[in-house]
């Protein structure tokens, strides 16, 4: 789909698959790329998901083997666990603080007019398959 505007990509991607992927590359070298959705919630009435860290085409994969999981009838929620994402691998979610919208999902804050919906950090375990247990960035144990 080379030399659609990205914004009608967006709303097509929407209508065709329910949802949309966004890759964003980070410009400095100490900061993660990372991947999430828009549309998910208008489209599956699911909180769309954010992936940090990783490949952008990693994340896309991740992305999409949870957006089957949701077809399927999973439904994740803030702080909890899925082994059925990762092979091998549990993996959390928690809610993204909405104050870090614009920073991390702007693209669904503007295909949503606003704030109003909800983003899933999906939280991968490190080599020893511990999660981050750092003190969170917002009140109520979200990002």
């Amino acid at each position: 789909m080379a030399g659609i505007p990205q914004a009608v990509r967006l709303i097509s991607d929407i209508g065709d698959h329910g949802y949309h992927k966004v890759g964003v590359f980070s410009e400095d070298a100490d900061e993660p790329d990372f991947s999430y959705t828009t549309g998910l919630e208008h489209s599956l009435g699911h909180p769309e998901f954010l992936v940090v860290g990783l490949e952008i085409s990693t994340e896309f994969a991740i992305i999409d083997n949870l957006v089957a999981l949701v077809r399927a009838g999973a439904e994740f929620g803030n702080m909890s666990r899925s082994d059925s994402v990762l092979e091998g691998k549990k993996v959390c979610f928690r809610s993204l603080a909405k104050n870090l919208y614009s920073e991390y999902v702007q693209q669904a804050v503007n295909f949503y007019r606003g704030e109003d919906f909800s983003v899933l950090v999906v939280c991968l375990p490190d080599e020893n398959g511990l999660f981050p247990s750092g003190p969170p960035i917002a009140d109520d144990h979200e990002f």
